[in-house]
């Protein structure tokens, strides 16, 4: 053998030995415990401690199983796993696949750190690192909690699919947990290729809002299209479709009907009414959306809102909006940068022609602007200018701030108006405190422009500035050169040079003057509070709009706070505002400590009217400490006089307040008294409030009420009523003619309603045959009955009204109205029959010899908020006399018919003379 050969067999050697070691260290690498356990700790060392495991048992290339797992990545989250047994196919992993056959992980518990700005965040993608296949997983007993607090539980989510950058496919998906559970049957395919047909369910409580609603998806392996149905809190409709070819083609339809917006928590609370109708088309580079969004009654169309996408930037070009109902119109432009680091951004909005109804700001407004906005989420700036006000008085606003996570620097807010006009600066801390330092000057500034009724033309320079502290805030107040009007009153005089230091320490005074009327209030420095409070109103209406009267009193206000002690007397005279009148008010207090019930009160009102009700003398008086105090009502009236006794105990331990309400009485005039039978228990502990049953009887007649509160605020009452003579309702609801009526009313009904409105119960009033007359004609009954009725239920998102009555003259009154789904769809009918109308005379007294009929029927339809009607009620006959004005009204023809787009439309005509 030569040498050369002997060197090449030596080099074959060499290399089959390197290639056996290399062979027999991926074995035992793949196949055995040992193998397992080595790979762990390799990964152990990498990590410098941020992952570790308790045991391992089983190999990579088959079963391998790691008990008591940890994680922790450089945010802080901490992932925990008590066991693990997963089934691999490490080959797959050569094709950037991590292909799972079979996985049971049990005892998560995700602990997420708090969120903490980054400039260089690179934020989530959809696009996973490499393709994840799943044939049969499941994870059992889940725990995520955020800053220390539960975030979300599950008891199980078992799942099968597959996810890569192209495509995302699932065939099983089922989790439950405490508060609901997902499914999906059949398969849901987001992939080119991939046919699919699935429907997935979920039923989900959160916050005590419960979601229900499906996701339907179907797909060709061309175009994949979805169908989303939310059923409850609010009827939510999404039809989608995506084409899985080049140029993603997609469409949208979006439909909710308007819904109570209370029922969904996350909506702001000044939203009271919200519906969406929405369209769009587009693909991967951009799109359009029409359609319209009504929020509290108020329709705004977008016309368009289109927008562009080149995988770098996004654009906005055009967002229009114009509203049916009022003119104007409103443009916005704008970008994002996503390939940028941080992303920025730049929006510009303009709006001309816009004049707002009355109904809408208080008052008939005007407005035109432009405002731009760029930045990033880290630094950004707001410039702009707009007028607004009356047609005629507009107001020109010129803003100019800059701002970050930490703080808003308000660069100049200048208000310029015809006469005079407003201008601040300053800044507002955001983090790690709230602070700030602000401030305004005005000269003949006019709140009027914007806010109805407080016409003026006011004078001032305001400064304050401060922090937030956990022991509370630590600010300065400073108030002078106040002179000029507020709805006609002088503002001369009013000053002030406050100091507020943690502990709610008050230090200097402040005087605040309109027209005749002064507040006062000064604070001396100390380690505890000692402040005065002083009123001299020569009326309210120097404070109130549609208010008078006369008020003065002075307050002391001492101690530590909470533990404030406070004691004063206040008195009034001729104090009204709106309908509601006080002739006399005589109040005195001496609490020595407003964190918990106790000190002494003495409120004495006279001559008080409100809700067509008269007292000659309304007392309070209560008196006692924490641990035993009472409360003592005593009203004394025409219509009725009533009182009652509350003994009540705190127990600061368990911040818990425990009472018992006694010697509850109500007198109707001329009518035997309502007396309590028994003691009612009342107790408030965390905002839960619980009220046990009390019951009034009168003789026979009976009425018995109880309810709850939880911490949450869904509320339970329940009511019992046996006999109430209706006699008493016409007691309280005589007016200049007093009535009398005959007849019982009975019943009974317990009712709850969730923190998001949700109605669930029963209720039903019966009363039994009788009439309404005049005391001085009691031979011309008004109304006569033999019988009336109505008997409501409640289901969540269903309710159902039934009213039924038969008249003494043979006529009748019968109603059946349903409402449905989370949209409050309307079913029913309305039909009647009455032969005399002499009932309007008691609804108003303006109305004299009433005669004529009515007759005919209605349908409902539509929902709560948009009803719809169809049929027709109308008079006949009808007449009736206005002794105030000289008049006798005859041949009178009035109908309520629903038109032919569903509207209620009321027409008629009568003669006079």
């Amino acid at each position: 053998m030569t040498r050369a050969l002997k060197w090449l067999l030596g080099c074959c050697i060499a290399i089959a030995a390197s290639i056996g070691v290399v062979a027999v260290a991926f074995v035992w690498l793949l196949y055995t415990s040992s193998g397992l356990r080595f790979a762990l700790d390799r990964g152990v060392a990498m990590m410098h401690g941020q992952f570790a495991y308790a045991g391992a048992s089983g190999t990579l290339a088959g079963e391998a199983r790691v008990m008591g797992l940890r994680y922790r990545d450089d945010s802080g989250d901490v992932l925990r796993i008590r066991d693990a047994v997963i089934d691999l196919r490490p080959r797959a992993l050569l094709r950037k696949r991590l292909h799972v056959r079979k996985a049971r992980i049990d005892g998560i518990a995700l602990a997420l750190a708090p969120s903490k700005p980054s400039s260089q965040s690179p934020g989530f993608s959809l696009k996973p690192p490499l393709t994840i296949a799943l044939d049969d997983a499941l994870l059992t007993h889940i725990v995520v909690s955020k800053d220390g607090k539960p975030a979300f539980s599950a008891d199980s989510l078992a799942i099968a699919g597959l996810w890569s950058d192209r495509r995302l496919v699932i065939r099983k998906l089922a989790l439950r947990a405490p508060a609901g559970s997902a499914d999906l049957s059949g398969t849901l395919a987001i992939a080119r290729g991939y046919r699919g047909r699935g429907t997935a369910t979920i039923d989900w409580t959160q916050d005590d809002t419960r979601y229900t609603g499906t996701l339907a998806s179907q797909s060709d392996g061309k175009t994949a299209r979805l169908t989303a149905t939310l059923a409850a809190p609010a009827r939510i409709d999404l039809i989608a479709s995506v084409s899985l070819t080049k140029g993603s083609a997609w469409t949208l339809n979006l439909g909710v009907p308007e819904f109570d917006a209370r029922a969904l928590p996350l909506l702001p609370a000044s939203l009271k009414t919200l519906a969406l109708d929405l369209r769009g088309a587009g693909g991967a580079h951009g799109g359009r959306l029409t359609g319209s969004v009504t929020a509290n009654g108020a329709t705004l169309l977008l016309d368009p809102a289109q927008f562009r996408y080149n995988g770098k930037t996004l654009t906005l070009d055009p967002l229009r909006l114009r509203s049916p109902r009022f003119p104007g119109s409103a443009t916005a432009t704008g970008a994002v940068h996503l390939d940028a680091k941080p992303v920025t951004f730049t929006l510009d909005a303009k709006w001309e022609g816009v004049r707002l109804p009355a109904d809408l700001a208080g008052q008939a407004l005007a407005t035109h602007g432009d405002v731009h906005l760029e930045g990033s989420p880290e630094r950004y700036a707001i410039t702009g200018a707009l007028a607004a006000g009356p047609p005629g008085r507009l107001s020109n606003l010129s803003v100019d701030l800059a701002g970050t996570p930490q703080e808003i620097d308000l660069h100049a807010l200048k208000l310029v108006q015809k006469n005079g006009g407003l201008d601040a600066s300053g800044t507002i801390g955001l983090q790690p405190r709230i602070t700030w330092k602000l401030d305004a000057v005005a000269e003949r500034f006019d709140p009027g422009a914007v806010l109805a009724g407080w016409d003026g033309a006011l004078d001032f320079a305001l400064a304050t500035q401060g922090t937030l502290t956990p022991q509370g805030p630590e600010a300065t107040l400073k108030l002078d050169k106040t002179g000029g009007t507020l709805r006609g009153r002088n503002l001369a005089g009013s000053k002030a040079d406050l100091k507020l230091a943690p502990g709610n320490l008050l230090d200097g005074s402040l005087l605040l003057v309109s027209g005749n009327s002064r507040v006062q209030v000064n604070g001396k420095s100390g380690k505890q509070t000692d402040a005065t409070v002083g009123l001299d109103i020569a009326s309210l209406g120097d404070w109130l709009p549609h208010a008078s009267g006369k008020l003065q009193g002075q307050f002391t206000i001492k101690g530590a706070w909470p533990k404030l002690a406070i004691a004063g007397q206040l008195r009034g005279r001729s104090l009204s505002e709106a309908s509601r009148r006080i002739d006399g008010l005589q109040l005195t207090a001496s609490i020595p400590n407003i964190a918990q019930p106790g000190g002494d009160l003495d409120l004495a009102l006279h001559g008080v009217h409100v809700s067509g009700l008269d007292f000659d003398e309304v007392e309070l008086k209560g008196s006692g400490n924490a641990a035993s105090h009472h409360l003592r009502l005593n009203a004394r009236g025409k219509q009725l006089s009533a009182a009652l006794a509350l003994q009540g105990s705190w127990q600061a331990g368990a911040k818990r307040w425990t009472g018992t309400l006694r010697d509850v009485e109500v007198a109707p005039q001329g009518m035997p008294s309502w007396h309590q039978q028994q003691p009612g228990a009342v107790a408030w502990q965390n905002g839960a409030l619980t009220v046990s049953q009390v019951c009034l009887a009168a003789g026979m007649p009976r009425l018995c009420l109880s309810g709850n509160r939880d911490a949450k605020g869904t509320i339970i009452a329940k009511y019992d009523l046996a006999q109430l003579p209706l006699q008493l309702l016409a007691t309280l609801a005589s007016g200049a003619q007093p009535l009398q009526a005959s007849g019982e009313i009975s019943g009974a009904g317990q009712l709850s309603i969730g923190v998001g409105g949700a109605l669930n119960g029963n209720a039903d009033l019966a009363v039994s045959a009788g009439n309404i007359v005049y005391t001085s004609n009691p031979g011309q009954p008004l109304l006569a009955w033999s019988s009336l009725g109505v008997k409501a239920t409640a289901t969540g998102t269903s309710q159902h009204v039934r009213l039924q009555g038969a008249l003494g003259d043979g006529g009748h009154i019968e109603g059946d109205i349903a409402a449905s789904g989370a949209n409050h769809a309307l079913q029913g009918t309305i039909d009647a029959d009455l032969r005399s109308l002499a009932f309007l005379e008691a609804l108003s007294p303006e109305l004299a010899n009433v005669q004529g009929t009515l007759a005919g029927s209605l349908q409902l339809s539509g929902t709560l908020a948009s009803p719809q009607f169809q049929g027709r009620i109308q008079t006949h006959g009808f007449s009736a006399e206005l002794p105030r004005a000289g008049l006798k009204l005859h041949d009178g023809l009035f109908a309520v018919d629903g038109d032919a787009q569903g509207r209620l439309a009321i027409t008629g005509q009568i003669a006079s003379g």
